[in-house]
């Protein structure tokens, strides 16, 4: 058990390893963070609604993920751990646009740019990403009641 969670831990640092060999260490530790702050944002907003969120995971090339498991599936309370992602890595993303127009740093305003861009492609409704989940999320209020809540306690991960 011990060896499986500092893998998942190790994953972060070969994420960086694996970027960097692609764009450079520095522009590789600030995707990796805006990836990191995306994936808090998931984490963050299930920890508020008071479900048990695991740590972001780490997958090199293919981003991250927040898994929660054993949690009766809710359309809304998805949808606002879904979108909370995006709207926190776009912040990030912004962050960086405003220092980096405001200091005139080239590295920053690149990660501006991936890191919207990154948070964009999330939003596609389809599959994993946050969009499909939204989607998902929307479909199925349509299909309930309101106040009927969920009962599908089957793992989920948020990307």
């Amino acid at each position: 058990l011990k060896l499986a969670g500092s893998l998942k831990f190790l994953g972060i640092f070969v994420s960086v390893g694996g970027y960097a060999l692609i764009w450079g260490w520095r522009f590789a530790v600030g995707f990796v963070l805006l990836i990191l702050v995306h994936e808090l944002g998931h984490y963050l907003e299930a920890r508020r609604q008071g479900l048990n969120p695991q740590l972001p995971v780490f997958i090199p090339f293919l981003g991250a993920y927040v898994a929660l498991r054993g949690q009766p599936f809710d359309p809304w309370r998805n949808a606002l751990v879904s979108v909370a992602g995006p709207v926190a890595g776009g912040i990030a993303a912004l962050a960086c646009l405003v220092y980096g127009t405001a200091t005139g740093s080239d590295l920053l305003l690149a990660l501006a740019y991936a890191g919207f861009f990154l948070n964009l492609v999330n939003l596609i409704p389809i599959g994993i990403l946050d969009g499909g989940h939204i989607l998902r999320s929307w479909d199925v209020s349509r299909e309930r009641p309101p106040g009927t809540g969920g009962c599908d306690h089957r793992t989920r991960s948020l990307s």
